[in-house]
């Protein structure tokens, strides 16, 4: 079973269990899940790989697992690189 699969169950099942920590930012199972959904449905509609740059965060699990949910796939990109690197030519 893929991992979105188990944490929507274990939501079901634990929803106000802590899910997720970082740093001083916690997340319950019930939000993480919420939250993933809710960028998911967004990510549906947009075309090609979704670029994720993002540090060490709620946010990056958040969006790795909503592009996980939304069947996409996505670039991890480095925060420490400069934003120029990334931009199109």
């Amino acid at each position: 079973m893929p991992l979105a699969w188990y944490l929507a169950r274990a939501a079901q099942r634990w929803p106000q269990n802590v899910a997720l920590g970082v740093d001083e930012q916690v997340l319950t199972y019930q939000e993480l899940v919420g939250r993933a959904n809710a960028l998911a449905q967004v990510l549906r509609g947009e075309p090609g790989r979704i670029a994720i740059r993002l540090g060490k965060s709620v946010e990056q699990i958040v969006a790795t697992l909503a592009c996980l949910l939304a069947g996409r796939s996505y670039v991890p990109l480095d925060i420490e690189q400069p934003q120029w690197v990334f931009r199109r030519a």
